[in-house]
C-alpha cells in the first residue's frame, strides 16, 4: 500500500536527516562534514564549523523537519502558503503557518497551489513525475521571495507525499549534478537550443541520475 511505502521513505528520510543538511551546507559552499553537522544538530558548541556554517546547517535543519513533520502529519502540500514558510524558515524570519493570510505586496493567497508541480496518483512513472516537480521547483522556482534550497525543500516534501525516498546527492556524483542543473537553467533563462522550461529529455537524464544516487527503486 502507498502508506507503508511514504512511511519507509520518509524513515529512510529521517536516517538521512543529517547527510541532508550537510548536503545543502556543501553545495551552498560551506566546508562542513556531517560528523560536524550531527555534532551541530546536538547541541555541540565545539563543532567545528564557522558561525556562518553553523547558522545555514540550523536554519536548514528547521526547515527540513518543519517539512518532514507535515509530510508525516498528512498535512504538506504544494502551495503558495508552504513555500513562503519554507523559504522563512530558511531564512531565519518569522512565518505564518500555511493556510493563513490572503498574501500580501501582490503575492498570491496561502492556499493557492504552486503553478504546475503537482504529482498526479496515477503517473505511469513516479519517479520521473517527481523528478520534474524537482525541476520545476529548483529551476524556475515559481515562489515569491524564494530561492534554489526552497526549492529543494518543497521537492523533497513533494517527492516523500508521493511514497518516494528523498532526493540526496553523494559527494562523488555532485559535479555532475550541478552539470545537469546548470544545464536546465540556461533553457530556463532562454539561453539553452530549444524553447525554456523544462523538458522530456531533462526529466529523464535527471531521472537516471537521481537513480544512480541508489536512493531511488
Amino acid at each position: 500500500m502507498i502508506a507503508d511505502v511514504r512511511s519507509g521513505a520518509l524513515f529512510r528520510a529521517e536516517s538521512l536527516f543529517a547527510e541532508h543538511v550537510c548536503d545543502a551546507a556543501v553545495l551552498a559552499g560551506f566546508d562542513v562534514s556531517t560528523d560536524a553537522v550531527r555534532r551541530i544538530l546536538a547541541g555541540d558548541p565545539e563543532a567545528p564549523a564557522s558561525p556562518d556554517a553553523r547558522t545555514f546547517v540550523l536554519r536548514q535543519a528547521q526547515a527540513l523537519g518543519w517539512v518532514l513533520r507535515r509530510v508525516r502529519s498528512g498535512t504538506f502540500d504544494l502551495t503558495w502558503g508552504t513555500a513562503r514558510a519554507v523559504n522563512a524558515l530558511l531564512n531565519g524570519a518569522p512565518h505564518d503557518e500555511p493556510g493563513e493570510g490572503a498574501g500580501s505586496a501582490g503575492q498570491p493567497p496561502a492556499r493557492e497551489p504552486l503553478p504546475g508541480v503537482a504529482i498526479g496518483p496515477d503517473a505511469s512513472d513516479p519517479l520521473e513525475e517527481a523528478v520534474r516537480v524537482f525541476l520545476e521547483l529548483a529551476v524556475r522556482r515559481p515562489f515569491a521571495g524564494g530561492n534554489v534550497r526552497t526549492g529543494y525543500l518543497l521537492a523533497e516534501g513533494a517527492v516523500l507525499r508521493a511514497g518516494l525516498p528523498a532526493i540526496g546527492v553523494p559527494g562523488p556524483l555532485r559535479q555532475e549534478f550541478d552539470d545537469l542543473m546548470r544545464r536546465c537553467r540556461r533553457r530556463s533563462a532562454g539561453e539553452g537550443p530549444a524553447d525554456a522550461g523544462v523538458n522530456g529529455a531533462e526529466v529523464e537524464a535527471m531521472a537516471g541520475f537521481f537513480r544512480r544516487c541508489g536512493r531511488w527503486p
